[in-house]
């Protein structure tokens, strides 16, 4: 089995194509939309989380 150059070295040498590079700013496209869609996703968690806290929160304060 051959080893394969590090990502960097393949920079320094220049040998990366412009198909490579395609491949590169897709996947970092995916990544960076995929990364907006779980934050969306926490966003919403901890708003539920923070409003069934605050009612809780009221109604053992009522309850007492």
């Amino acid at each position: 089995m051959e080893l394969q150059p590090p990502i960097w070295l393949l920079f320094l040498n220049k040998k990366m194509g412009l198909q490579d590079l395609k491949i590169y700013a897709i996947n970092s496209g995916v990544l960076a939309v995929s990364f907006t869609e779980i934050e969306m996703l926490l966003k919403v968690v901890l708003l539920t989380a923070t409003i069934i806290y605050t009612v809780q929160k009221i109604y053992i304060n009522e309850k007492n």
